[in-house]
Parts: C-alpha cells; sequence; structure tokens
C-alpha cells in the first residue's frame, strides 16, 4: 500500500497464501496472487527489478527452493531484499524462547547467513543493515538481559512484574528521548 502510494508507476505483486489478507489488499486495489514464489517464477522468470520478504525466511522449511524462486524472479542486474530476526542480537540469548525454534522459526539467520547467499546463488552482496531496537521490544530485551545475568526464574519474575505495571515506570538513560 505505501508503495502503490508513494510511487505509484511502480508495479507490485504481492504473493500470499491467506485468502483474508488477499481479500483485504484486494479492497485496498493491491495486486496479491495466492501462489508460493517457486510456483510464480515458473510463469514469471527474470520479470522483476527487486523482489522482496520481509520477517518470511525464517518461517521457511525449505529455503534453497524458496530463496531460488526468488532469484529465478529476479531480471540480471534486480535486487534481492531479505529481512529477518537477526540471530546475532539479543534473541539467541533467550534459550527459552519458543517463538525462536521450530515450529515457528525454522532457520536462524545472522548477516554472515546472508552473504553466504552469494557462494549458493548468483548473488553479489551489497549491503546489511540492523534495524535499532523498537521501544515495543524494550520489554523483551530487558527480560532477556535479567534471565542471562540472574537466571530464568528472576527473568520470568522481571516478566510478571511488567506484565503488572511496572513497564509503566520511565526505563532513565535507556530510552531515547
Amino acid at each position: 500500500k505505501g508503495l502503490k502510494s508513494k510511487q505509484p508507476q511502480v508495479r507490485g505483486v504481492g504473493l500470499e497464501l491467506n485468502a483474508q489478507a488477499i481479500a483485504d489488499a484486494t479492497k485496498e486495489g493491491i495486486t496479491i496472487l495466492p501462489e508460493m514464489i517457486q510456483t510464480h517464477a515458473a510463469s514469471h522468470p527474470q520479470e522483476y527489478d527487486m523482489v522482496c520478504s520481509f520477517q518470511v525466511l525464517e518461517h521457511i522449511a525449505e529455503p534453497y527452493s524458496f530463496l531460488q524462486g526468488k532469484v529465478d524472479d529476479l531480471k540480471k542486474g534486480g535486487k534481492l531484499l531479505i529481512c529477518v530476526p537477526n540471530n546475532d542480537s539479543f534473541i539467541k540469548d533467550d534459550i527459552d524462547n519458543i517463538l525462536n525454534q521450530p515450529p515457528h522459526h525454522m532457520g536462524l539467520w545472522n548477516a554472515a547467513s546472508l552473504q553466504n547467499l552469494s557462494k549458493i546463488f548468483p548473488l553479489r552482496p551489497l549491503v546489511t543493515m540492523f534495524e535499532p531496537l523498537q521501544p515495543q521490544h524494550y520489554d523483551f530485551y530487558l527480560t532477556v538481559q535479567i534471565k542471562k545475568k540472574f537466571g530464568a526464574l528472576a527473568g520470568g519474575v522481571f516478566y510478571h512484574l511488567l506484565q503488572k505495571g511496572l513497564n509503566k515506570l520511565p526505563y532513565p538513560g535507556l530510552i531515547r528521548q
């Protein structure tokens, strides 16, 4: 929707399997097709200047065929944009985090693993960027740090206190004003 409003001359196509998401996007005039990238690439080879996925790759059980489909969809000189959670960040320290383990996250990605895709696919790495810690993740970050320093029990107690309202208190020095 943002691309359509800011760059109306650009043709964007989305792929999605969720029928409700497709219906919602269609109401907004957004083209969403109910296909996997591998299927789409077979009928649209080398068609796109850019192929993107945002918070998808980590959920894919068979990343090779998924990535091959993305590469096959790209024109020569096209750009592949992949956004994933950085498993070199604090999330790797939360070993009890079931959302960062299978079956939720099938793969754990970091800058090195993304850069190394160029050894498998005909890609040239350009740049790796890191999103700063977002305010909605402050509680998670603090809980992981407490668990790391004082153990899972202390982290669990801290998280419980956060849920009971401690998070309404200011964190001096931690929140950028």
